[in-house]
């Protein structure tokens, strides 16, 4: 007599994993925001190797600066990295960074009304945290994690 194992089909998966929940084109995006972020970083090494080097024309890179490169390249994992790795709270964080960065674009918008490079980085990433927040209820209470 053979044992059946526990393991079997008898019980297939309930529950739908968080990456499948993905769209391929908010995999995209999240891999998009990853390179960006990754490249942020990179401008962050650069700006450090030429604040070393005294500027001829008397433009030092400012502190200002290198904080704002830093900031985005962890903006730009925190909207990413936690979606691809199918985190429950993924979702949240995503909302409360488009927050974020809406807030920034109408400061920014208030003290320099020709800066509109902002909004292009929000515009684009909209359709992302549309795709993100038509599936969050499902991501959060609906599935699992691998």
């Amino acid at each position: 007599m053979e044992q059946e194992s526990i393991f079997g089909t008898e019980f297939p998966d309930a529950y739908p994993r968080r990456r499948d929940l993905l769209p391929l084109v908010a995999k995209i995006y999240a891999w998009v925001a990853v390179v960006i972020g990754a490249f942020y970083l990179l401008a962050t090494a650069g700006m450090f190797l030429i604040s070393a080097v005294p500027d001829p024309q008397g433009r030092p890179v400012t502190n200002g600066q290198i904080l704002m490169a830093v900031m985005c390249s962890v903006v730009f994992f925190l909207i990413s990295i936690p979606v691809l790795l199918g985190k429950k709270y993924a979702i949240i964080i995503c909302n409360l960074l488009a927050f974020v960065f809406l807030a920034f674009d109408v400061i920014v918008f208030l003290i320099m009304s020709t800066a509109l490079a902002p909004f292009i980085l929000t515009i684009v990433f909209f359709p992302y945290w549309l795709m993100l927040r038509r599936i969050q209820r499902k991501w959060e209470f609906e599935a699992q994690v691998n």
